[in-house]
């Protein structure tokens, strides 16, 4: 059977929109969807697909269907092996008639792309032993951000600090915006400017009047009574002559989930590590579009590492932490499950395909990774109990897109 008429029975069920087959080399197969989709945005589709299915093939982490739900529609897609079959549908369609339709339609989707499947194609290698993850390389760098006022404010201000905390003999690492800024200088025209001077650090605890000394020789004072310096967990100061802000969260950072930051709190006069970086914003539950905008540009700008690398994000860490915690597993999931409209829409083309690969591979990686007896006794009440911490200002968001099911 023709595969245009293949895609036509799909069609024919209730519920489905349209579908479309695209190819490992991301071009269309085939496709039967409506006239209201033009072919940009279907190309565009068809290669975020095919290249996330090839880089989970690559990395040894197969998977033969996903099923993506939006606030208003819903994607479900079969790996044919040497292409995927794309199904857009109502939110509500009964999978179950879906399924039942699709599955004879794979088989015989599968075949007829056998045989129509350019020779040049190269084919997908399963290897017989899980290889070190495949780096992506980008194909088309992010545009380069002119230089911001407030961000090189920021900078200049974080550099007279941190020459007052070596004096001082102290440690503090940047973790606000300016540390997204200064990590990710390829992908900075996706960052927003912050609405004023403010910057914010990880400290040891033990250190707190060390930290004090250093900021009252650059001109800052703190926000805090005496007795209430000596066992807040987080610090404020504010220098009134230049307008400027400091917060400091003291071994913990605490708001929708508390992070251990004593490990990333090496003696090094850099920002956080891009590991604690990408955690600090994958536990937000309420997230705004700048929280986004600082996901997609850590995606974009750092690879994905099996273990701990200069310059790269550490799978390990991110899934031990995901694989003990089930509130921590669910907001992640969730963040990572967001950000993908996020990169269709707003990441500039040939970036969008990596943010969305790289947080394809870290949602895998914890999926697969073997939960912990607490992990597990949490799940059985799922969310009937909040998972998470509410912070004084904040107001929880219930996720806009759930991946319902990957095998």
């Amino acid at each position: 059977m023709p595969t245009e008429a293949i895609l036509q029975d799909i069609n024919a069920v209730i519920g489905v929109t349209g579908s479309f087959v695209c190819l490992n080399d991301s071009s269309i197969a085939a496709q039967a969807m409506p006239a209201s989709f033009d072919t940009p945005t279907i190309t565009l589709v068809a290669r975020i697909v095919s290249q996330t299915f090839q880089a989970l093939e690559t990395s040894g982490q197969r998977i033969n269907e996903a099923d993506l739900t939006f606030e208003r529609a819903r994607v479900v897609l079969k790996n044919l092996r040497a292409g995927v079959l794309v199904i857009l549908c109502a939110r509500t369609i009964n999978l179950s008639l879906l399924n039942l339709t699709t599955s004879v339609a794979v088989r015989n989707l599968s075949e007829e792309l056998k045989q129509v499947q350019a020779p040049a194609t190269p084919p997908i290698i399963t290897p017989t032993a899980a290889p070190e993850p495949a780096p992506i390389v980008a194909e088309t760098p992010a545009a380069s951000a002119p230089p911001n006022p407030l961000f090189a404010e920021l900078e200049s201000e974080w550099q007279q600090i941190m020459r007052a905390v070596a004096s001082a003999k102290t440690i503090l690492r940047e973790m606000g915006a300016l540390a997204i800024w200064l990590r990710c200088p390829q992908a900075r025209a996706l960052l927003l400017a912050p609405e004023k001077k403010h910057l914010e650090f990880a400290g040891h605890a033990s250190q707190r009047d060390a930290i004090r000394r250093a900021f009252e020789s650059v001109g800052y004072q703190t926000n805090l009574a005496p007795d209430e310096f000596r066992s807040a967990p987080r610090l404020a100061f504010t220098n009134l002559a230049r307008g400027v802000t400091v917060e400091i969260c003291l071994n913990t950072f605490a708001m929708y989930h508390q992070l251990d930051l004593t490990p990333y709190l090496t003696p090094e006069d850099a920002p956080l590590a891009e590991t604690a970086l990408l955690l600090l914003r994958l536990q937000l539950v309420e997230m705004s579009e700048t929280g986004l905008r600082e996901l997609g540009a850590l995606l974009r700008e750092h690879e994905i590492s099996a273990r701990a690398e200069p310059g790269k994000i550490d799978l390990m860490q991110i899934t031990r932490l995901c694989a003990d915690q089930w509130g921590w597993y669910k907001t992640v999931t969730m963040n990572l499950q967001r950000i993908l409209p996020f990169a269709v829409k707003s990441v500039p083309s040939g970036d969008n395909t990596i943010v969305v690969e790289r947080a394809a591979r870290i949602r895998q990686a914890i999926g697969d990774a073997p939960k912990s007896l607490r992990w597990q006794t949490r799940a059985r009440l799922g969310e009937n109990v909040r998972w998470y911490d509410v912070p004084a200002t904040a107001t929880p968001e219930q996720p806009d897109v759930e991946i319902r099911s990957i095998d």
